[in-house]
This record gives structure tokens, sequence and C-alpha cells, in this order.
């Protein structure tokens, strides 16, 4: 029976690629200069923590603080996939522990988190600057596991990269992959989730499955 739900954050639980792109361009413009910007490169990384990927790509680190800044002060151009919301209150009605994982830093997580004022739907949040081995290392879920007391097998993670998919994998959780990320063909090119789901209403009627109960409880709760 599914006891733990884990999100992913950027792609899964926000459509951010919009605010990402801007804060790479300006960020890339003012450290490096001119030359194309490398988004498409960047966001096969999405799910390591910014410094990892600056690294990855061979981007100067100072890009870093520049990118975070201007994420902060797009905040209001993020949108928040509202069919979570009913996935929330389905799960806590169910005591099942929702959590999330993202490789976002943890500062900006919370003011998001608190700018759509949905902290308190969520019993954990975890951070790549929170942990030594970010995604895709298994240590978030390994974590969270542990928090909750929660088997590998009672979790599932929902997310939108082969970043996030190998975590899992590593982690013994089953994976969910939802196409409404940020390249889904990219995505799923990539990689091979357990799951994938291509609407919240699919999202709602799969976990309703995974936790052995009638999917219409579930896709009720969605309309």
């Amino acid at each position: 029976m599914l006891q733990s739900i884990v999100f992913d954050l950027d792609g899964t639980l926000l459509d951010s690629e919009r605010v990402m792109r801007t804060a790479l361009e300006r960020s890339y413009r003012q450290v490096v200069g001119l030359g194309p910007v490398p988004f498409d490169e960047f966001v096969k990384h999405l799910g390591e923590s910014i410094p990892r990927i600056l690294d990855l790509l061979d981007l100067p680190q100072a890009m870093g603080e520049i990118f975070r800044r201007i994420s902060v002060e797009k905040v209001d151009e993020l949108v928040f996939h509202e069919g979570s919301r009913e996935i929330l209150a389905w799960a806590r009605a169910r005591g099942i522990r929702s959590s999330i994982l993202t490789g976002k830093d943890h500062r900006r997580t919370l003011l998001i988190l608190e700018h759509f004022q949905v902290q308190d739907w969520f019993d954990a949040v975890v951070c790549s600057d929170q942990l030594t081995f970010p995604k895709p290392h298994p240590e978030g879920l390994q974590h969270l596991a542990r928090l909750f007391n929660v088997a590998p097998d009672a979790t599932v993670y929902i997310c939108d990269s082969p970043n996030d998919v190998e975590c899992a994998q590593r982690a013994g959780v089953r994976s969910i992959g939802v196409t409404w990320g940020i390249k889904p063909d990219q995505f799923l090119a990539r990689c091979k989730p357990d799951h994938v789901v291509e609407t919240w209403t699919e999202l709602s009627t799969l976990l309703c499955t995974l936790h052995e109960e009638p999917a219409t409880q579930a896709t009720a709760a969605t309309g």
C-alpha cells in the first residue's frame, strides 16, 4: 500500500521553464557574454544542483548567484499546477506522507512554496544544498524513507527528468514520469520511468490504484 509520495518541483509541481530560461540567459550574458546560451544542455541535467550543472557545462560558478537572484525576482511568473492540491488533500486524508525532493536550494524552494501558500501541505522538503550527494544519487529519497519510516516499495517519486528517475531506481522507489514537464520528449527518450502519466487525472487514478482503492475516489477529487 502506498505510504509516501515524493514530488519533484521544477516541471512537476511548477511550470518554471520560462523563468529558468530567462535566468540562464541573463546570468550567461552578464558573466560569459556573447554566444549561444546552452539551455537545451542545461535542462538535460535538471534535478542536479545549480553548481553541479554549471560544472558539467563548463560554465563559471559566478553565474549561479545571478541565476538564483533572477529566479527569485521572477517568482510571480512561475505557475503552480493546481491539480496537485487535490492529490495532496487526497494523500493527507489517507495518512500518506507528501514531500518534495528538488535540485533547487532550500531558500528558493521555501520562498516558492510560501508564495503559493502550499508549504503546509508537505511533511518534508529536501533540497540539493541540504544533501551531501544531490540527485541522481539516492541520498534524498533514502533520507525521506528513514524520516517517515517507510519502505522504498511503499514510496513513489513523481518527476520529469532522467536524473529523477535514476535517483528513484537507485533508491528502489517507483518513479512516475509526467509529460507536462520541461522537454518531455527528451525526458522519455533518455529513461524509462515505472509509470508515465499525461494529466493530473491520470496521476490521481494511478495513485489510487497503487494505494489499492477504487480509482473513482481519487479521480473525483480532481474533477
